[in-house]
């Protein structure tokens, strides 16, 4: 291959000019192609970057909208009338009547609980063992309100609360949740703590927002370091999680990169809470490597004008100097000087001949 590449590069002067217009044409085009193509990958990857996180933030606002509109929602009804029968341990059922009406009217995907101050439970929107009581897990410390992180519902199937397993050998196990709670206080005097109310959220409810839409997310709890929701296609190893944990852009899950977008917890949201929105890099790379094959294509087109100047010139330039070519060699073949090269011009080539 190579001996016919030199045998044809030496025998005209046409194809070196040729040779040598294409060398310029390529050494120009080629890198200016390459930083043309760079600059618009990283523009195009920027872009994505932004948009899976405009992804991220848009999830945390329905998540925070979610349980904004929730905690309002629990601090009017812990404010309400009915609610010091508790002293009278909702004899009458009215504070029961009340949850029963407020779960339907706002159509609540989880459940409502009552609770006096000791701890025993006073009412609820669903069927309670009576001697079921306060979990532990729900109990608030300092200030009228809380949020638990997901966890198993603690007053799932026959258990009695105090953050005790439910799960038996032969039940499933209980479903997860997360509760906000509310204190109550009294409607009359020095306003006194009288019991705690708690809404429960599915974690089921949750999760559907998150696999609502076009990009799948993943939900980490930062300071546990733990997911707590993963799309379907991810398994959770320890690889990928720590991939997720460590702020990448292009983690590795499940051996496919990945392209990550970022919103962290707050307005609503737990802080600690982080939103990750994916794309794989094989969809993300379809648009840059259009460009890529664009810019190939655009070569090509420049490509076949500028060959067919430069075969016209070559011929152009080289042309008469064939002609006198063969006028020697007639010259020489027939010994008759008088031969003549038909050639015209004032250049150099007419010159010499």
């Amino acid at each position: 291959m190579t001996g016919r590449l030199s045998r044809w590069w030496n025998s005209s002067i046409r194809h070196k000019m040729m040779a040598a217009f294409l060398g310029i044409f390529f050494i120009t085009y080629g890198p200016a192609a390459i930083v043309i193509f760079t600059t618009i990958e990283a523009s195009m990857r920027d872009a994505q970057v932004r948009t899976l996180d405009q992804i991220a933030a848009q999830k945390r606002q329905k998540l925070s909208a979610m349980f904004q509109e929730s905690e309002r929602n629990l601090r009017a009804w812990a404010g309400l009338e009915v609610m010091n029968d508790i002293f009278a341990l909702d004899v009458d059922k009215r504070i029961v009547g009340t949850l029963t009406r407020l779960k339907q009217q706002y159509d609540l995907p989880g459940e409502l609980f009552v609770f006096d101050q000791t701890g025993r439970i006073v009412a609820a929107t669903r069927s309670t063992p009576p001697t079921a009581s306060l979990p532990a897990r729900w109990k608030v410390g300092e200030g009228d309100r809380g949020f638990i992180d997901k966890h198993a519902d603690p007053l799932s199937g026959d258990g009695a609360g105090n953050g005790k397993s439910h799960q038996t050998s032969a039940g499933p196990a209980p479903p997860e949740i997360v509760a906000l709670v509310h204190r109550i206080h009294a409607r009359f005097g020095d306003r006194q703590p009288i019991g705690l109310m708690v809404m429960t959220i599915p974690w089921s409810a949750i999760s559907g927002a998150l696999q609502r839409g076009t990009a799948p997310v993943v939900l980490l709890d930062q300071a546990k370091k733990r997911p707590l929701y993963l799309p379907p296609f991810l398994d959770g190893n320890g690889d990928s999680i720590a991939s997720l944990l460590s702020d990448q852009r292009q983690p590795i899950l499940n051996g496919v990169r990945f392209i990550t977008g970022h919103a962290d917890g707050g307005e609503g949201m737990p802080a600690r809470w982080r939103i990750i929105a994916l794309q794989n890099t094989q969809q993300a790379n379809a648009p840059i490597r259009s460009v890529a094959w664009r810019l190939a294509l655009l070569g090509l087109v420049l490509l076949a004008p500028i060959s067919i100047g430069i075969h016209w010139l070559a011929r152009r330039l080289t042309g008469p100097l064939l002609s006198l070519e063969e006028t020697v060699g007639a010259m020489r073949r027939h010994q008759d000087l008088s031969l003549r090269a038909r050639l015209s011009g004032e250049d150099e080539i007419g010159a010499l001949a």
